[in-house]
C-alpha cells in the first residue's frame, strides 16, 4: 500500500526536519475579492468564508525554510482530479440552487478522503528534501526531479487548498486544465448576482445527493449542517464511487 506523504515532510536541508514547523494560511483575506463566490458555490453561509481562513482547513505546517516557496506558488498542492470533479460539481449545483437549498462541503465525505501532488512552477529549480513518512529516510530531490509521492494534508481541506492551487494554475497558464476551468468559472461567476443564481450544470452533480427543500438551515446553520451530514454520508459513499471511475 502507498504511503501517503504529510507537508511536514517537505523540507529545504537535511535537517530541517529536526527543528519546528511554522503555520502557512494558504487563503489570505486579501484573496477574498478574487473568490467572492467560492463562500455560496462551497454552501458556506454568509460570512463563513472568512472565519474558515482562520482555521486548520486553511493551514499547512512547513518547514519555516519553505514557506517562500508556498508563499510565492512555487509550491502547491494539487487535489486529485477525481477530487476536483466532485468539488467542481458542488459549485455547479450550488449555483443553479436557490440558498436554503445548497449543499455544504462537510457533507461530502469524499473531499475529506483527498489526496494531492505536489505540483512546482516550471523556474523552481531547488533542491529539496522528502521524509518518507514510516521510515523517517530523508531523500534529496534534484532537478530534473523525478516522480513525487502523493500526499494527504494534515488539517487542511479541498475547499481551501483549492484556492491556493488555482492562484498557482494561473501563473502556470494550462488552459485546459479543470483548474483552469474552475478559475474561468469562478470569473464567471463574479459577473451574476451571487444571491439570484442561474439555474445551470444541475445535472453534473449525479457525484451528490440531493437536499430536500423541506429543511431549512437554522440560523447560524451548525445542527442543520451535521444533521444534513449524517444523513448524506450513506448516499453520498455510493455516489463518490461512480465519479472515481474512468471516463
Amino acid at each position: 500500500m502507498e504511503e501517503l506523504y504529510t507537508e511536514d515532510c517537505i523540507s529545504a536541508t537535511p535537517l530541517s526536519h529536526l527543528g519546528t514547523f511554522k503555520s502557512f494560511s494558504m487563503v489570505k483575506p486579501s484573496d477574498k475579492v478574487f473568490f467572492r463566490w467560492h463562500e455560496s458555490a462551497c454552501g458556506m453561509l454568509p460570512g463563513k468564508f472568512d472565519d474558515s481562513m482562520k482555521d486548520p482547513i486553511n493551514t499547512l505546517l512547513l518547514d519555516p525554510q519553505c514557506l517562500d516557496y508556498f508563499s510565492n506558488l512555487d509550491m502547491s498542492f494539487r487535489p486529485t482530479i477525481s477530487c476536483l470533479q466532485v468539488l467542481y460539481a458542488l459549485y455547479q449545483f450550488n449555483a443553479g440552487c436557490p440558498p436554503d437549498a445548497r449543499r455544504h462541503y462537510s457533507s461530502v465525505p469524499m473531499l475529506y478522503e483527498a489526496s494531492y501532488t505536489l505540483q512546482l512552477k516550471s523556474k523552481f529549480k531547488r533542491t529539496f528534501y522528502l521524509r518518507h513518512p514510516v521510515s523517517g529516510i530523508v531523500t534529496a530531490y534534484r532537478y530534473p526531479y523525478p516522480k513525487f509521492p502523493r500526499f494527504r494534508l494534515l488539517t487542511a481541506h479541498p475547499v481551501m487548498s483549492v484556492i491556493h492551487a488555482v492562484f498557482q494554475a494561473m501563473t502556470l497558464r494550462s488552459s485546459g486544465d479543470i483548474l483552469a476551468h474552475m478559475s474561468q468559472w469562478q470569473c464567471l461567476q463574479e459577473r451574476i448576482d451571487p444571491t439570484q443564481p442561474e439555474p445551470n450544470h444541475q445535472e453534473t452533480l449525479d457525484t451528490l445527493p440531493k437536499t430536500s427543500k423541506k429543511r431549512k438551515e437554522s440560523q447560524d446553520g451548525k445542527h442543520d449542517m451535521l444533521r444534513k451530514a449524517k444523513r448524506a454520508r450513506k448516499l453520498v459513499g455510493a455516489a463518490v464511487s461512480r465519479s472515481e471511475q474512468p471516463k
